[in-house]
């Protein structure tokens, strides 16, 4: 294991994680058009982060009759908002800093593409084309200013990071992988991008990189691809999923010049998520 220390932690936050158990909690969604399938897997949620008059919205991917769709709802489950349309499979919402527009992923072209919309689904636009390359784009997330977008690009044989303008200009090459790179996740001050890479199922290793130059601070060998590293809101920490010598999967955080590990069960968990 290699890492280089960063800044001096502060007070911890708490962390949610996800556990895999054998028996999923399952819900129901108000009514609405088209309205998503229910049960275990049916849905998805994605960022929290807009506000409808002073109200956060979430939003998150389901599954219907008709497509798999994005919709934005209320905390308290009120006002259930279908914000994308047609048969396509649309997923991977990802708020906008500023609260006003969603990037995400949607085959509607004929192939997955990372597209831009209101934040009440509105002038959709599509950002990328990476038809000619042939790769699958997918997972974006906005630069803290909101400037800039960072998404996955995906061959059969590598998934690259790159890096554009929120309007879809200036698409740049952030990383060449030699295995599939994936969930990158920007550091609160914009400085640094997080992200895990490796082969499907296997070992991965936690690359931090900076912005500017490209250069690494620091590489964590015992990742795994059950989700993005997660940023601490002060950004001087990072939680990961990683998995021992022993094969258990458990939550760790990089901070203070180590490594912590935070969760020890037997249970599979996936996912964590810092409190803001």
């Amino acid at each position: 294991m290699h890492y280089a220390p960063c800044a001096a932690s502060r007070r911890p936050r708490a962390i949610c994680v996800a556990l895999l158990a054998p028996a999923l909690l399952s819900f129901t969604l108000a009514a609405c058009a088209d309205e998503p399938t229910t049960g275990p897997g049916a849905a998805t949620a994605s960022s929290a982060a807009s506000t409808d008059g002073g109200q956060p919205r979430i939003a998150f991917n389901a599954s219907t009759s008709n497509g798999r769709h994005i919709y934005a709802i209320n905390p308290d489950g009120s006002r259930l908002t279908r914000l994308t349309r047609g048969s396509s499979l649309n997923h991977a919402a990802a708020w906008s800093p500023d609260r006003r527009r969603i990037a995400f992923v949607s085959n509607r072209s004929g192939r997955s593409e990372i597209h831009v919309m209101d934040a009440n689904g509105k002038n959709v636009r599509q950002l990328t084309n990476f038809a000619s390359s042939g790769a699958s784009v997918g997972t974006p997330s906005w630069s803290p200013d909101g400037t800039k977008i960072v998404f996955v690009a995906t061959n059969p044989a590598t998934g690259d990071i790159y890096v554009m303008d929120a309007d879809g200009s200036n698409v740049t090459q952030f990383s060449a992988c030699t295995a599939a790179c994936e969930y990158p996740s920007w550091s609160p001050d914009g400085a640094w991008i997080a992200y895990p890479s490796g082969v499907a199922s296997g070992p991965h290793t936690v690359i931090i990189q900076s912005v500017a130059e490209g250069r690494t601070l620091g590489l964590v060998a015992n990742a795994t691809d059950t989700g993005r590293p997660r940023w601490s809101p002060a950004g001087t920490e990072l939680a990961y999923v990683g998995r021992d010598a022993a094969g258990q999967v458990d939550v760790y955080v990089i901070g203070g010049g180590q490594v912590r590990r935070i969760t020890n069960s037997a249970a599979q968990e996936q996912f964590p998520s810092w409190a803001q």
